[in-house]
């Protein structure tokens, strides 16, 4: 995947951060939208940072947990096609402060544990989520040419019937 960071965002103990300094024009309009909505909270925990992610066919994100870079809550834009990201069961091998270098994600996924649970992600759809999701439960893109819609995916009904399993 080739990824851009935007943002204020310090190092963590990772050894991964955002540079600081503030987010473009074009960020920060989106920045205070989500404002706006009441997704990020603009005095206590303000949208600080933005990584656009691009993924050609078959590329993915490893299922990883989010470490305090983004603490306490992370927006997901989905722009370009529906993808279906996943969200794994607590495993106690959370640890978002040490990087799996070969997989570019915080560390710590047990390698063939099925997802507790996936939400389908349309074209200029946005996920949130924060608290216990934020903190023990990996995430990621499945690497795959091809989805497979599966019972797996919570929010079929919502997409209007546009997707079969």
């Amino acid at each position: 995947r080739s990824t851009q960071e935007w943002g204020a965002g310090d190092r963590c103990g990772c050894g991964r951060g955002l540079r600081r300094e503030p987010l473009p024009p074009r960020l920060q309009r989106m920045a205070e939208a989500l404002h706006h909505l009441g997704v990020f909270d603009g005095a206590l925990y303000p949208m600080n940072s933005v990584r656009i992610n691009a993924y050609r066919p078959g590329q993915g994100i490893h299922p990883h947990c989010d470490g305090p870079v983004y603490y306490p809550k992370v927006a997901i834009l989905s722009l370009g096609s529906p993808s279906i990201l996943s969200f794994y069961p607590k495993s106690g091998t959370e640890d978002c402060m040490k990087w799996d270098a070969g997989h570019d994600v915080p560390g710590g996924h047990v390698a063939g544990s099925p997802p507790l649970v996936s939400v389908l992600l349309e074209p200029r759809s946005l996920v949130v989520f924060s608290r216990d999701a934020f903190w023990h439960h990996r995430h990621g893109i499945a690497a795959v040419a091809e989805e497979a819609v599966t019972p797996a995916v919570c929010n079929l009904e919502a997409c209007g019937g546009r997707y079969a399993v």
